[in-house]
C-alpha cells in the first residue's frame, strides 16, 4: 500500500510538471480547463500538498502539527520553483506572484480539511 500511495504521488507530481512547463502554445491550443488559471493553481497544488500530508500521515509519522506545516510548505515551494522554472526555460510562460499566492491558498485549505476529517474520524480510519 505504501509503495501504491507513493507511486500515485511521483506520477501526479510528473503530471503536474508536464502540465505546468508546457510551452504556452500547447497550454492556450488545450484549452481544456474553462476555468480560471488562478482556480486551477489552487486545485492542483493543493492535491498534490494534500498527497503529500496524507503520505506522512499513514506512512509516517502520523497526524501533526508539523507534517501539516511542512505540506503547506512543500506545496508552497514546489509551485514558487515551477514559476522560476517557467521564466528560466523557454517556454514561453511568465513569472506570477498570484499563482504561488493561489498554490499556498490550495495548500492551506486541502491540508486543513484532510487535517480536519482524519481528526474528526480518527477512530474509524486507524
Amino acid at each position: 500500500m505504501k509503495n501504491t500511495g507513493l507511486s500515485l504521488f511521483i506520477l501526479y507530481t510528473i503530471i503536474l510538471l508536464a502540465a505546468t512547463l508546457a510551452p504556452a502554445e500547447y497550454v492556450r491550443e488545450a484549452n481544456v480547463f474553462k476555468f480560471s488559471d488562478k482556480f486551477m493553481h489552487l486545485i492542483s497544488f493543493g492535491v498534490w500538498s494534500g498527497c503529500l500530508y496524507l503520505l506522512f500521515v499513514f506512512f509516517g509519522t502520523g497526524e501533526s502539527f508539523r507534517n501539516s506545516s511542512l505540506s503547506i510548505l512543500w506545496g508552497t515551494l514546489f509551485g514558487a520553483l515551477i514559476e522560476v522554472l517557467q521564466i528560466t526555460l523557454p517556454v514561453y510562460r511568465s513569472f506570477e506572484y498570484a499563482d504561488i499566492l493561489a498554490d499556498f491558498i490550495g495548500a492551506l485549505l486541502f491540508v486543513l480539511a484532510l487535517s480536519w476529517i482524519i481528526k474528526t474520524k480518527k477512530s474509524t480510519l486507524f
